[in-house]
């Protein structure tokens, strides 16, 4: 399961970076927000989110997390976020 997620990872990133530019890959706040409230609740990092939620959606659609995002929450980025991937998600 491990080099899956990995390959579905590298596919992802590499469809994103070829494909897309970042200038329109910002995500809204409140989609943050709505996707969090989709999560089972409890503790969790940003990488096993990550790794269990964000990299199978772009593995199964073969794309950019964004292009799953509803296009209302998706513009130009007005902000950058930098997480710790250790750190719990809901910290974020």
């Amino acid at each position: 399961a491990p080099a899956k997620r990995a390959a579905m990872a590298a596919e992802c990133a590499a469809q994103s970076s070829a494909a897309h530019k970042v200038g329109s890959a910002g995500v809204s706040l409140r989609y943050v927000f709505r996707f969090d409230d989709a999560l089972p609740p409890g503790p969790m990092s940003t990488e096993e989110v990550v790794q269990q939620y964000v990299l199978p959606l772009c593995g199964d659609a073969r794309t950019r997390f964004t292009a799953l995002v509803p296009q209302q929450y998706v513009s130009s980025p007005k902000f950058f976020v930098c997480h710790a991937w250790a750190a719990d998600f809901r910290d974020l």
